[in-house]
């Protein structure tokens, strides 16, 4: 499974590796792998785990890693996270929407470049909770996305749009919100 690792992509080589909720499919199970210098190390010390001596993560890492070997996962989740990046692009370009998209492909994410970028990733989240959908700014693609979910996502999305279009010149988004935006932001790197 290490090939498909994405410090092979980026060509890098770490000293230690670690391998967490994704491996399992959610299910607890860590793995940590190293240079040898490093792994011997371990040794010396003593290492203690609530799930030790329980079987589900184990067995749910194998069957993941059966499944995406099967399936390439990656490849599909890595196809559909650059579908959703253009759609972004397209659905901001069309709204007249200043948009900074950023992210590896199957983890991305946009910025609105405006002061009220918390309020406009607020509305999103709001409107599309009403049709259903667990929508912010940024997504985690899965194998359980498909064009299908996408183009209703996408279809709101433009409506949504449409919207803060109008609130960029000059109609106030706080109107439109049914609570009040974060106001704290713990920003990530990706």
């Amino acid at each position: 499974m290490t090939q498909k690792c994405i410090y092979k992509k980026f060509k890098i080589e770490p000293d230690i590796l670690i391998l967490g909720k994704a491996l399992g499919n959610g299910y607890a199970i860590t793995a940590v792998l190293g240079k040898n210098k490093i792994m011997e190390s371990v040794n010396k010390t003593f290492i203690s785990s609530t799930f030790w001596t329980e079987s589900i993560g184990p067995t749910a890492a194998l069957k993941t890693l059966e499944i995406m070997e099967k399936t390439e996962s990656w490849k599909y989740i890595t196809s559909l996270g650059k579908y959703i990046k253009k759609n972004w692009a397209m659905i901001a370009k069309k709204n007249k929407i200043k948009i900074k998209i950023k992210g590896l492909d199957a983890l991305c994410s946009f910025y609105f470049e405006s002061k009220n970028h918390n309020a406009f990733k607020t509305f999103i989240t709001q409107e599309m909770l009403k049709k259903k959908i667990f929508a912010t700014n940024s997504i985690y693609v899965s194998v359980s996305h498909n064009k299908k979910i996408l183009k209703k996502y996408f279809i709101i999305l433009n409506k949504i749009f449409k919207i803060i279009y109008k609130c960029q010149n000059g109609d106030d988004i706080f109107r439109y919100l049914e609570t009040k935006p974060p106001t704290n932001q713990i920003g990530r790197l990706n």
